[in-house]
């Protein structure tokens, strides 16, 4: 009699990939056998942080005699302590804070007693002891350099800081309860981060097929040092490259009492460094991409009417360039004009899906000029457009009136802002109509953040949009805890990839970047860029 036991190992987890999440669980305990095959599922993607018990674990994760060889995504944790050793006088305090803030909340934790208080000061004592060495022999670089050598089929690399692509559910630092403290070299740790596993992948000469990293300060890009630069050869293969640039990051935190000189030098040191054009060499040695998603962030607000943008788009992307498989475009904050950023997303109407440009800023064309192009290039097409934020343009009218309209996407979802669901009616609508964005709903540097609605004529038929039922929006489920029974060994892991199987699926080549493609799949993919 033929069981599950008695099949090929292969073709049990080809079986197990179509079983529910909870089911799967409850899987892993009929058998070790079927436990095995089942927690590989789980191991498609891993999560880890730099910290000795997470390297620990993810070494004897790579040594194991199964796990390897379905490990297809690394994703490594920004979360860190501070180079500043705390006193337990400075520990006590940010304890006592946020229990102080906390408390306001309902159902908060308890507060520490004067014993459990000194108990968590010991561990993070014993953590920040861990963190110092390894970052003074590079511990993190040998590590992942023989972690990734193991993994013969890995195709993914993240670096993550602030949930930027995954959800990070369990810090190894939460058991000192000590918040806080993730200041490490004016927020640079990210740097460190993205070169340390970039460095595996160079040693281990395996050839990615998705790069995601965010929020990484712009000193990435410094070409003297090591960096994607210094990996071209292994690129060619790069299909998925999300990129979260920070222009702003050895500012002060202080938001709202920043010196707007400072904000502005630091955002002309990141232009000059994208100036050169190193991050425009990298893309241009990834003929094969799909999804792009190049944002550049300023933690800080500009003084009022600065516009001042950390790059220009000819510097970061090959514009002269066309991706014969580029179906989803988002760009952000940097400063362009419209008959460069127009030629560029129409000479890849053929494949284009969607394409994002929030932010953007038109050095001496008019957004009113780019939009009429957009339209009559993709309205007769199923390619979904997004406009969004601050755009910023000058008229064409020989005035160079300056033009300023937000775009601002409110908070939850399903409250649009009229004027950008205008704009996107506009723009995929097939019928002649006149653009949205008008001289008397421009944004006011005098007015308050969200006076153009109210300017804005919401009473024009032909741009009613219809409010989504806020019930539609689910909470985003990446990396929820769902009560997994995980192996002891990597408890101290984070399995946050279940929620992407779009994305893991095209790790395998199996998603649908193949010509036939379902309908669900093209609905589900904007969401993921």
């Amino acid at each position: 009699m033929r069981t599950l036991e008695t099949l090929p190992t292969e073709m049990v987890r080809e079986i197990f990939l179509h079983v529910d999440d909870p089911d799967l669980c409850n899987l892993r305990l009929v058998s070790r056998y079927i436990g095995e095959v089942a927690s590989t599922i789980f191991m498609e993607e891993i999560g880890f942080c730099m910290a000795k018990q997470d390297f620990d674990m993810l070494g004897a994760l790579a040594d194991h005699p199964v796990y390897p060889n379905h490990i297809a995504s690394l994703v490594y944790f920004v979360d860190t302590l501070s180079l500043e050793p705390q006193t337990l006088e400075m520990y006590t305090a940010a304890i006592k804070g946020t229990e102080k803030m906390m408390s306001q909340f309902p159902d908060p934790d308890p507060a520490l007693t004067e014993a459990q208080l000194l108990e968590h000061y010991n561990r993070y004592q014993q953590f920040y002891r861990e963190q110092d060495d390894i970052l003074s022999s590079d511990r993190d670089y040998e590590v992942l350099k023989e972690v990734i050598s193991k993994l013969p089929n890995l195709r993914e690399v993240s670096v993550s800081s602030d949930d930027e692509f995954s959800f990070q559910q369990n810090s190894p630092f939460k058991s000192c309860r000590h918040s806080g403290v993730g200041d490490f070299a004016y927020n640079r740790a990210s740097v460190r981060h993205l070169r340390a596993i970039l460095s595996g992948v160079q040693a281990a000469g395996t050839k990615l097929k998705a790069i995601r990293a965010g929020l990484i300060h712009h000193e990435f890009f410094d070409e003297a040092k090591f960096g994607l630069h210094s990996m071209i050869d292994l690129l060619g293969n790069i299909t998925w490259f999300d990129m979260v640039i920070e222009a702003t990051g050895e500012m002060d935190w202080d938001i709202g009492h920043e010196n707007p000189d400072e904000i502005a030098a630091e955002i002309a040191l990141c232009r000059a460094v994208m100036s050169k054009r190193v991050l425009r060499r990298i893309l241009d040695a990834m003929p094969n991409i799909v999804s792009l998603r190049l944002e550049l962030v300023e933690i800080h607000s500009q003084p009022t009417g600065a516009n001042v943008y950390p790059a220009a788009l000819r510097d970061i992307v090959p514009l002269d360039k066309k991706w014969p498989n580029l179906k989803y475009f988002t760009i952000s904050n940097v400063e362009t004009d419209r008959q460069e950023l127009g030629n560029f997303l129409v000479r890849h109407k053929e494949t284009l899906k969607s394409y994002a440009l929030e932010q953007i800023g038109l050095a001496s064309t008019s957004w009113i000029e780019l939009l009429s192009y957009l339209k009559s290039n993709f309205a007769d097409t199923k390619v979904q457009p997004l406009i969004a934020d601050l755009i910023v343009g000058k008229s064409e009218d020989g005035l160079d009136t300056l033009e300023m309209w937000d775009l601002f996407m409110s908070d939850p979802p399903s409250d649009i802002n009229s004027l950008q669901a205008a704009v996107h009616d506009y723009l995929t609508s097939s019928m002649e109509c006149p653009c949205p964005l008008r001289d008397d709903n421009m944004w006011s540097t005098d007015a308050e953040f969200d006076d153009h609605d109210d300017e804005f004529d919401d009473d024009d038929d032909e741009f009613d949009v219809e409010d989504d039922d806020a019930s539609d929006w689910e909470e985003d489920d990446d990396g929820m805890d769902y009560g997994w029974d995980i192996p002891e060994l990597f408890s101290g892991l984070v399995f946050p990839g279940l929620a992407h199987q779009w994305r893991m699926a095209h790790m395998r080549g199996e998603s649908d970047l193949d010509e036939e493609e379902s309908e669900e799949s093209e609905d589900d993919m904007p969401e993921l860029v």
